[in-house]
């Protein structure tokens, strides 16, 4: 009895060695993020990029030059072809409906997109908290209390703006990461780190 008593003391302190739960990943860096429209509206111009800048403006050109051409005709030549009013006046609708749309279209996406939260839960912003761990990543929505995790190797690209670091995970998803918001680390450490997980 006694041995078999010394036994199960034995096992009872080495299942409770084995219980001992493992310690926490490190925390290498938090960020606390507020994502409200001016976030959204920096963010989606440092997304799009110059050269998709660009190739907007070269369109709205060419249809101005187009439309510009088309109307000429019509109104100097002796016979003009109603298709060059006609041609003429789709080019000049294209060129007014990119700009409205230009300066306009994403105002209102972002006007909508604050709607929404107001609705919702009451505020004009996202808090954002994001911690990066050794081998993986979390962000939490403080309104939604949604927890994201994810690993490394779902981030492909980061692009950067005025005030953000922005991770592509895919889908068209972004993580928002404020370069003032770091509680733990700091942003030039952190565009090491990250740039090195994604190999850029």
């Amino acid at each position: 009895m006694e041995e078999n008593k010394d036994l199960l003391e034995e096992y009872e302190e080495e299942m409770e060695e084995e219980e001992v739960a493992e310690p926490l990943p490190e925390v290498l860096f938090r960020v606390k993020t507020v994502l409200d429209m001016k976030a959204q509206a920096e963010a989606t111009k440092a997304v799009r990029g110059k050269l998709i800048e660009l190739i907007t403006w070269i369109f709205v050109a060419i249809c101005g030059a187009f439309a510009v051409v088309m109307f000429w005709q019509y109104f100097t030549a002796e016979e003009p072809p109603k298709s060059n009013l006609i041609f003429g006046g789709l080019m000049l609708l294209a060129v007014l409906f990119s700009i409205y749309n230009k300066i306009f279209g994403s105002k209102r996406a972002l006007k909508k997109w604050e709607s929404s939260l107001q609705q919702k839960f009451g505020t004009s912003a996202l808090h954002l908290t994001t911690e990066f761990y050794p081998r993986s990543l979390s962000q939490t929505v403080e309104e939604t209390e949604n927890v994201m995790v994810e690993g490394y190797s779902v981030v492909t690209n980061m692009k950067e703006s005025e005030s953000l670091f922005l991770l592509y995970v895919g889908a068209r998803q972004w993580y928002f990461i404020s370069k003032t918001g770091f509680e733990v680390g700091n942003a030039d450490s952190f565009r090491k780190f990250i740039s090195e997980k994604i190999g850029g």
